[in-house]
């Protein structure tokens, strides 16, 4: 007789159904389809355009059965997954936000100690980085401006912003997921803006 007697009677028995066309988005994703994600990651896709391109293809590729085919989670993964993927694949390339805020205040920093010892100021910064609620600001004062504030007092009280649309541009062919945002402060001085 052995040691711990007993009797398995598997009987198949789900708390939700298995026939229908809904359990299928349980089902893992295929290994072709997440290759074909971090490919497309790579050549600088977001998480929802590269979604968008593979629903795109499934609909080409399988015309007709395309409703069937999207409802299976193995051939069509949900947002949320593609999502997942891409911040994990960052997350590998790059480390993360903080690592990589921590490199760009150190290299700030480096860039005001070469150009303070180059130029003859008052120990003042031209560059200066903060990271507010995820987002990385960068703060460049040039000569020119410091000057201007410090003759013209009446150029601290009004500040134009520039928020020109086509600068705002996307790291593409990178896993960088951060748009790159270019906003100008201007006063008006003798010279113009």
């Amino acid at each position: 007789m052995p040691h711990f007697p007993m009797k398995v009677e598997i009987k198949g028995v789900h708390n939700h159904t298995v026939n229908t066309a809904a359990a299928l988005r349980y089902r893992d994703v295929s290994e072709s389809v997440v290759e074909k994600f971090r490919d497309l990651y790579c050549t600088g896709y977001s998480p929802a355009a590269a979604y968008q391109l593979h629903q795109y293809d499934l609909l080409e590729q399988h015309g007709a059965e395309y409703l069937r085919i999207s409802g299976d989670r193995h051939f069509c993964p949900d947002k949320a997954w593609c999502y997942r993927l891409y911040y994990e694949i960052f997350n590998e390339s790059y480390g993360t936000t903080e690592l990589i805020f921590e490199e760009v205040r150190q290299r700030v920093e480096k860039l005001n100690s070469d150009l303070l010892s180059s130029v003859p100021t008052n120990e003042e910064k031209f560059l200066a980085v903060s990271q507010i609620s995820g987002n990385f600001i960068t703060v460049v004062c040039t000569p020119l401006m410091k000057r201007v504030h410090r003759l013209i007092k009446h150029s601290a009280e009004l500040v134009f912003v520039d928020a020109g649309g086509n600068m705002d541009i996307r790291a593409y062919g990178t896993m960088y997921p951060y748009w790159l945002k270019v906003e100008l402060l201007m006063q008006a001085n003798f010279y113009g803006k």
